[in-house]
């Protein structure tokens, strides 16, 4: 997450350079020594680098809710949100919201931490006319999935189902690192793109699934249910264009 940009000078024994960008960066985790690490190696290469470490994990919905709660708190502007946490999880695992765990990590977690923080963004890009941008990062096993993937990951959650957030997608591999990730997050060339899919600095394709439109409202649709606070909001793979609510029992 970058929440703060802005100019300064940067003055060397051969040359002087204007209009670099330094950012504040927000590093959310998990395990918060891990966070601490990575802050200590950050700041060791970029002195001038303001970093906060903040707490959260994306398998609980209710982490993600006290994150976005403790980062709105600090009256911070917001940039630019990166969406790059992942796990394979090598057992079959189920999250405290009783959601498939690999699902609520990689993409049910980011979902609602971006529904949240949309807002803050919007806000950012008026005060300060600095269009912000969404970056997920995704996979090339996205590619592997040809059935009914809501309907799959409703049988394995216990009733729960599957979405995605439309924005630029990143795919990386280990060979160029975060090249891609920072490509599309920072070049101006991509100023006013959007729902586009990159791999190796490059505009490529999905699959025949990720591309689809109608799988992704539904998915969408899912997705909303699943992170709503009202008790009442049910999951139904086989309907998922609108909210199904139940009776309340007297």
């Amino acid at each position: 997450m970058v929440t703060k940009r802005r100019h300064f000078r940067n003055r060397s024994r051969d040359s002087e350079s204007v209009g670099e960008t330094r950012s504040e960066t927000g590093t959310p985790g998990r395990n918060m020594k891990a966070a601490e690490d990575t802050k200590a190696r950050m700041v060791s290469e970029c002195p001038d680098s303001e970093i906060i470490v903040m707490a959260i994990d994306l398998s609980s919905l209710n982490s993600v809710r006290n994150f976005v709660a403790e980062f709105e708190s600090l009256n911070l502007p917001l940039n630019l949100l990166i969406n790059n946490a992942g796990k394979f999880a090598d057992e079959h695992a189920i999250s405290e919201d009783g959601i498939e765990m690999t699902f609520a990590t990689n993409y049910l977690g980011h979902f609602l931490l971006t529904k949240l923080l949309l807002r803050k963004m919007i806000e950012t890009a008026k005060e300060s006319g600095i269009q912000g941008r969404i970056v997920n990062v995704s996979s090339t096993i996205h590619g592997w999935f040809s059935g009914d993937m809501i309907q799959y990951l409703a049988e394995i959650s216990g009733n729960k189902g599957y979405g995605v957030f439309h924005g630029v997608q990143a795919l990386e591999d280990n060979s160029s690192g975060c090249a891609t990730t920072c490509f599309v997050a920072t070049h101006p060339r991509l100023l006013n793109v959007s729902g586009k899919y990159f791999a190796d600095c490059n505009e490529a394709s999905t699959s025949k699934l990720g591309s689809s439109s109608t799988e992704a409202a539904r998915l969408w649709s899912a997705s909303e249910i699943m992170v709503s606070t009202d008790a009442n909001a049910v999951f139904d793979a086989l309907n998922t264009k609108e909210y199904v609510h139940k009776e309340k029992r007297k």
